[in-house]
């Protein structure tokens, strides 16, 4: 088995319908959905997973009536210890709500940093599989992650505790790495925003695709945010009100 630590490795909607959140994402960039059967004691019966090809990229979560938080995505980083990371986090100022957890095929630990933004971490018990090059990612895949806090300064010194990253920096903006490796960006929240974690998916058309989510129940809270030399990304909300990011890529010139 081969693991990625350190690495963002999973990304999950808990959403009011898994069938509504199914038939968004599979019209829009393709994907594919398979349940698992869970084993006792994992908390539900079985688990659909969302997939790009054959590749498993994350899942959803049926959220019950009674939720206290709104429908939402949250990534996973992939960690040897649970329970040690969980510690970190407390440690540094954050909160742990959920776990650690044994699921059976893993451990969780679902943990809040002190801005309010959340995050898993996560041990699966049959490894993290293959990373697949950036440049190999097509539409569909997920390729990024960034924060956006109400502390960016804070949320470094939390994250690098933590999970055993460090501050760097691109083009002005500030980024978490694990060894020279740059695997997030960090930004000043919206005011008024609570601090939150943004994945990002790619689309072939950045507009086409913003097109045909407003037109399948999306709002579009940002329409299109250029980074010179990277690409240019959307963030909307899907039709259940999970915040999300569309993402065209910057094809290098030939």
């Amino acid at each position: 088995m081969s693991y990625r630590y350190g690495h963002f490795v999973w990304r999950e909607c808990t959403t009011p319908s898994i069938e509504k959140s199914k038939a968004f994402y599979g019209s829009l960039v393709g994907w594919t959905t398979e349940s698992m059967k869970m084993p006792p004691g994992a908390g539900l019966d079985e688990y659909v997973m969302h997939k790009v090809g054959d590749r498993y990229q994350g899942g959803f979560v049926e959220m019950g009536a009674d939720a206290e938080h709104p429908p939402h995505w949250m990534p996973y980083v992939s960690v040897e210890d649970v329970e040690a990371t969980a510690e970190k986090a407390k440690a540094a100022g954050g909160t742990v709500a959920v776990g650690p957890m044994d699921i059976g095929v893993g451990i969780f630990a679902v943990i809040g940093d002190p801005q309010g933004g959340w995050i898993t971490a996560w041990h699966s018990k049959e490894g993290d599989g293959e990373a697949v090059p950036m440049e190999d990612l097509g539409p569909g895949a997920f390729c990024w992650d960034q924060l956006n806090t109400t502390d960016i300064q804070g949320a470094l010194d939390f994250y690098t505790k933590v999970f055993g990253w460090s501050a760097g920096e691109f083009e002005g903006m500030a980024t978490f790495k694990l060894g020279e490796t740059s695997i997030a960006s960090v930004h000043e929240q919206q005011p008024g925003a609570p601090a939150a974690w943004l994945s990002h998916i790619i689309v072939g058309n950045l507009r086409e695709a913003r097109d045909a989510a407003e037109s399948k129940g999306s709002k579009i809270l940002m329409p299109e945010i250029k980074v010179p030399q990277v690409g240019t990304f959307a963030i909307i909300a899907d039709p259940v009100g999970a915040v999300i990011s569309i993402f065209e890529p910057e094809l290098p010139a030939s």
